[in-house]
């Protein structure tokens, strides 16, 4: 599933590219909130690395990743349906000045 999304998502990015802002709509997977999660850990072994609520609708976006490989998913989730953003590799983690 996530080959298809990332290809997906990179053909719609670079079919258009503009000096100016424009609107995009990407191909976006939904599915209930425990298959995903349940999928993400099984198949993919990435876990929680970063999460925060979305200032308009309550909902949590997460970022999973697997620090052996590199993948990485963002989630847009709610306790039922969640939503995968963007997927990737080569994923970098850096150490934030909390002071």
């Amino acid at each position: 599933m996530k080959p298809l999304i990332t290809a997906l998502a990179l053909l719609a990015l670079t079919a258009q590219v503009h000096a100016e802002p424009f609107r995009s709509e990407l191909p976006i997977v939904c599915d209930d909130t425990q298959s995903i999660l349940r999928e993400l850990a099984q198949d993919y072994k990435e876990t929680f690395a970063w999460g925060g609520e979305h200032a308009n609708d309550g909902s949590r976006l997460a970022l999973f990743v697997n620090t052996k490989t590199g993948s990485w998913t963002l989630l847009k989730m709610t306790k039922r349906v969640s939503c995968i953003l963007g997927v990737g590799v080569k994923s970098e983690m850096i150490e934030l000045d909390r002071t």
